[in-house]
């Protein structure tokens, strides 16, 4: 019992705020799009991130930040590596990119996601963050695209707004 409300206290410290927030400034379809879009844009820079630490070994928190705080075998999968970014862990990482990528192809697929930056195409933005995904070796990102595709195919015949406002 202790342990259990020491981590929902934990998670209240941690994401409160963050949703706190976000219930103040994303109060309407246009700013929850834009947020959408912002979030999809990170998760392509990070897909660039995933590849370089898929290959050369989980090294930008240790560059930013100055430690890693994980045993670094943790990290080492197939012959290749975990990408963590600068995440606290990568199946937080790989989370993150699964989500972004099923965004990305919901969006895409409703025909709702002009040119990200102005260049990049939703299917070009679909298939990066579809590597970035490939390239985390966990099954926590997968397992979360997986999830949404399902639910996507069950609310792809409703309405635009409807369907992004249900996620």
């Amino acid at each position: 019992l202790h342990a259990g409300i020491s981590n929902a206290a934990n998670m209240v410290r941690t994401f409160g705020g963050m949703i706190f927030f976000a219930r103040i400034y994303i109060t309407n379809f246009d700013e929850l799009y834009e947020t959408l879009r912002a979030l999809i844009g990170g998760a392509v820079v990070y897909s660039a991130v995933s590849v370089f630490e898929f290959r050369f070994s989980p090294q930008l928190h240790h560059m930013l930040y100055g430690y890693f705080q994980h045993s670094f075998d943790q990290f080492v999968r197939y012959g290749h590596f975990r990408p963590v970014g600068a995440m606290r862990h990568a199946i937080e990482f790989s989370f993150f990119m699964g989500t972004s990528c099923l965004l990305a192809v919901g969006l895409t697929a409703k025909k709702m996601f002009p040119p990200l930056w102005g260049i990049l195409p939703g299917w070009a933005v679909v298939g990066i963050t579809l590597v970035g995904l490939a390239c985390t070796l966990t099954f926590t990102g997968y397992s979360a695209f997986v999830m949404g595709a399902v639910l996507l195919a069950v609310l792809f015949g409703r309405p635009h707004r409807a369907w992004l406002l249900a996620l």
